[in-house]
C-alpha cells in the first residue's frame, strides 16, 4: 500500500542506521556471524512448521515460557532489528545484509502486532520452503509459524486443555496478555493444533467483525517492552573506552555534538 516515494524513504534510512551500526561493531571487533539453527529443515506444511518453531526455541534454549522483549532477544542471537517512523500500512520487511540477517519493524504499530511481524518477518530469514508452495501459501505459513513460536503447543494446552468447544473472550485475554499475542492468532493457533472446531473459528470472526473489534482495542492489553538499545550501548561503551571521540559518538547515534554531552557521563 506504500507508495515509491514511502519505500524509498525507509530504504534510505535503513541503509544509514545499518551502515552506522556495522561501523561501531567494526571498531569494537564484535561483529556477530548469525548460525541459522533451521538451514536444513525444509518447509512443505504446517506440521514442518511446528517442527521448525519447536527447534528453534530448543536451539535458542528458551522453553515453553513467554518472550519477553523479543526484539532484544533477537539482536543477541544475532538478528539486526530496525524500527522506524513509518505510516500505519507498513508493518515490517525481511532481508539479509552481509551475512546477517535484518528485520524492519514499524514502531508505531501496536506491541502485539510487532512482536507477530517481527517472528513473521524471520520466518522468511529462517525457513528454507518448498518449490512447490506459492507466495500465498508461503505467507500464510510464515503466519503459522509467528504463532507457532510465540505460542509452543505444549503452553496453549496447559493453558486450555487439549479439546474446546467454547472458550470465553476471558480465557483468551489471559493468554494474550501473558504470551504478547492477539486473541486473532490465539484462536487461529487453537483452530491448527484440533483444540477448537472450525464453527469456534467462524463464530469467533463473525463476533469481532460485528463488535468492530478487529484492532481488539479494548479485548485485553498486553504490558510489556519491545526495543533494543545494543547499537546505542555500542557507541557509549566505544565514547566511555575513549576507542571513539564523543564528535565520532554523537556523528553514529546521529545526535548534536552538544545534546550528546549532556547526556553523557564517566563514573
Amino acid at each position: 500500500k506504500l507508495g515509491k516515494k514511502d519505500i524509498q524513504q525507509i530504504k534510505e534510512f535503513v541503509i544509514d542506521y545499518l551502515e552506522r551500526y556495522i561501523e561501531i561493531e567494526r571498531i569494537l571487533n564484535v561483529q556477530y556471524k548469525f548460525s541459522n539453527p533451521l538451514e536444513t529443515i525444509l518447509i512443505n506444511s504446517i506440521d514442518d512448521i511446528e517442527i521448525a518453531s519447536q527447534e528453534l526455541r530448543k536451539n535458542w534454549e528458551i522453553g515453553m515460557n513467554p518472550v519477553s522483549n523479543l526484539i532484544e532477544m533477537l539482536e543477541d542471537k544475532g538478528v539486526k532489528i530496525v524500527e522506524i517512523d513509518a505510516d500505519q500500512s507498513f508493518d515490517g520487511l525481511a532481508t539479509w545484509v552481509e551475512n546477517f540477517p535484518v528485520i524492519v519493524v514499524n514502531k508505531n504499530i501496536d506491541l502485539v502486532r510487532k512482536r507477530f511481524t517481527v517472528v513473521h518477518e524471520l520466518a522468511h530469514l529462517l525457513l528454507s520452503f518448498s518449490e512447490n508452495l506459492n507466495e500465498k501459501s508461503i505467507e500464510k505459513l510464515c503466519h503459522n509459524f509467528a504463532g507457532a513460536f510465540l505460542l509452543p503447543e505444549a503452553s496453549l494446552k496447559n493453558f486450555l486443555g487439549v479439546k474446546r468447544s467454547h472458550i470465553s473472550i476471558q480465557e483468551l485475554i489471559e493468554i494474550k496478555e501473558y504470551f504478547g499475542i492477539s486473541l486473532s492468532a490465539i484462536v487461529y493457533r487453537a483452530y491448527n493444533l484440533n483444540i477448537i472446531p472450525e464453527s469456534f473459528l467462524k463464530g469467533f470472526f463473525i463476533r469481532l467483525n460485528k463488535d468492530n473489534q478487529r484492532d481488539e482495542s479494548n479485548l485485553g492489553k498486553y504490558v510489556g517492552e519491545e526495543s533494543s538499545s545494543r547499537f546505542d550501548r555500542l557507541v557509549l561503551k566505544a565514547a566511555s573506552e575513549e576507542i571513539i571521540t564523543f564528535s565520532k559518538a554523537s556523528q553514529l547515534l546521529n545526535q548534536n555534538l552538544e545534546e550528546f554531552r549532556r547526556g553523557f557521563e564517566v563514573f
